[in-house]
């Protein structure tokens, strides 16, 4: 009764009708600026304190030299990305061998960094092209990067046993002509050697020319390579979607596969004429990082394998693989 006597009172006081008096008014603009300076002052600040971390990427492959190792710096959102600007192009990156998987050490290589200016954003990267990844071997990483915190960091993989076709690619595959059935030939099955360290296997397909085709014929023609079209990428085009142009940008697919043998996977092929097939039997830390990068590390996990000493954080991935590589020449189904 007493809140609705005083709204009563407060009526007779302060009439609204027609807005003839404005100090009821008044009151009510000056109640609102109060709890709009009240409600933007408890606002959390906004999050533009940025902290630089290092990001390691680096394989290093069975039988091949060491190339495209990658020391890099994080950069801000708020930012243009540079690749320049990235770059740690004067750390001292070693690579400590030891003798097979024991604790003795058998050479320490330093690994110098090179400029690629081929590339669009003028990247570079560490290597040792003179020095071939044994496998069952431990390797281990030191980076020490010449910043004010002194930032150390470290990494350790052991490579796997060597990885071997049973029945390697065939040398040259017809496309199939129906490309809505995409039919299965035992013919073309692969298979490989298992190797016991690894869970799992990744495939991969790069075309090497998707410029030239007719080339690689005999006799040579001019004829020019073109993307595959199949039942899904024909569905992209009655979509009008934009995933069918840029899904032809990359030239390479890669998939994980747990057995040692599969059929050709006709999907796996984005354009016509040479390729090369390739398998490699990873670590666990190349594994590990793979299913984070391409199925989402939400739901597998990033856990790093490379760590810092001292200094700045740093992630990425310290890891090793064997790989065996196969060429083929994939022919159109039609001109």
């Amino acid at each position: 009764m007493e809140s609705f006597k005083f709204l009563q009172n407060a009526k007779k006081t302060f009439p609204i009708t027609g807005l003839k008096h404005c100090k009821w008014k008044s009151y009510y603009v000056i109640i609102l600026a109060i709890l709009a300076i009240f409600v933007t002052s408890c606002e959390d600040p906004a999050p533009m304190d940025y902290i630089q971390d290092c990001y390691i990427e680096g394989y290093l492959l069975a039988g091949e030299p060491i190339t495209g190792f990658r020391v890099t710096y994080t950069q801000p959102l708020d930012q243009p990305f540079s690749v320049k600007n990235g770059n740690i192009t004067d750390a001292s990156v070693k690579i400590i061998c030891y003798k097979g998987y024991t604790d003795s050490i058998e050479q320490v290589l330093t690994l110098a960094y090179k400029q690629d200016d081929s590339l669009a954003q003028k990247s570079g990267f560490y290597s040792d092209p003179g020095f071939k990844i044994k496998p069952l071997t431990k390797y281990r990483l030191e980076i020490n990067i010449n910043d004010n915190e002194k930032t150390r960091i470290t990494g350790l993989t052991y490579v796997p046993d060597s990885i071997s076709w049973i029945k390697p690619p065939k040398d040259t595959i017809n496309y199939p002509k129906d490309t809505n059935a995409l039919p299965v030939d035992n013919n073309l099955e692969i298979e490989w050697r298992r190797v016991n360290s690894t869970m799992a296997y990744i495939l991969c397909t790069d075309c090497l020319d998707t410029v030239g085709y007719g080339k690689y014929l005999s006799p040579p023609t001019a004829e020019r390579n073109r993307p595959v079209y199949n039942f899904i990428t024909n569905q992209m085009s009655k979509r009008q979607d934009t995933a069918r142009p840029s899904y032809y940008k990359e030239k390479t697919w890669v998939g994980m596969i747990r057995n040692t043998h599969t059929q050709t996977v006709w999907m796996a092929f984005k354009w016509f004429g040479p390729h090369l097939v390739s398998v490699y039997a990873p670590d666990f830390n190349m594994l590990r990082w793979f299913f984070a990068s391409m199925y989402g590390g939400q739901n597998y996990g990033i856990t790093n394998s490379v760590k810092s000493e001292n200094g700045k954080r740093a992630f990425g991935v310290f890891g090793s693989a064997s790989v065996v590589r196969h060429y083929l020449f994939m022919k159109k189904n039609q001109p």
